[in-house]
């Protein structure tokens, strides 16, 4: 007895159609997935700058400094979640004409952000007389650049899906924060 063949068989030529269709569907997917998880844009700047002089910590006379850094959520669609945050002073001391840094140890900040929302990002620090006669010996309080360097490790959320962790680093531009008041607030921070 013999057996018919199957009409409905698929040639060489179907298999090879199927399996580019089946590719292009699968492209799409992980482009749109890519596009939708795609990190948000951020954007940092310093708003508030609070030098008060001749304030007494432990004994010690000094400057106390006060810094409020702004986060810029611009995603209408994506959560932020900070994990980590190190703000870090850049200048370059009178004495030895080398660019040097002073993190920062006392940061407050969120620990979520909103899609579309905007954050505070609080900063302080107490630097003794002595430290800051060395450090800006020879130029005066008035004279001194510092550039605030930001550098924090996010993650976004899109829904209920997180993205893989993603570094941002950026530099505010050097001003003179010790003048009264500060010039040109808010500095806009860009991509170190």
């Amino acid at each position: 007895m013999a057996y018919a063949t199957s009409p409905c068989r698929w040639s060489a030529k179907r298999y090879i159609l199927a399996a580019l269709a089946g590719t292009l569907v699968l492209t799409v997917i992980v482009i749109v997935v890519s596009v939708v998880l795609s990190p948000a844009a951020i954007r940092f700047a310093v708003t508030t700058s609070t030098p008060s002089f001749n304030r007494t910590t432990a004994g010690v006379t000094g400057t106390e400094w006060n810094l409020i850094l702004t986060a810029n959520n611009t995603s209408h669609r994506a959560g932020v979640k900070y994990r980590s945050l190190i703000v870090t002073l850049r200048y370059t001391p009178a004495a030895t004409g080398k660019e040097t840094s002073l993190p920062l140890d006392q940061v407050s900040a969120p620990s979520w952000q909103l899609p579309g929302s905007t954050a505070s990002i609080n900063v302080s620090l107490f630097l003794p007389d002595n430290l800051l006669h060395q450090q800006f010996a020879g130029r005066g309080y008035n004279a001194t650049l510092v550039g605030v360097l930001l550098d924090t490790l996010v993650r976004f959320k899109y829904g209920c899906v997180y993205t893989r962790s993603y570094n941002i680093r950026v530099l505010c531009k050097p001003v003179d924060y010790f003048s009264r008041p500060p010039p040109g607030l808010p500095i806009i921070c860009n991509d170190d």
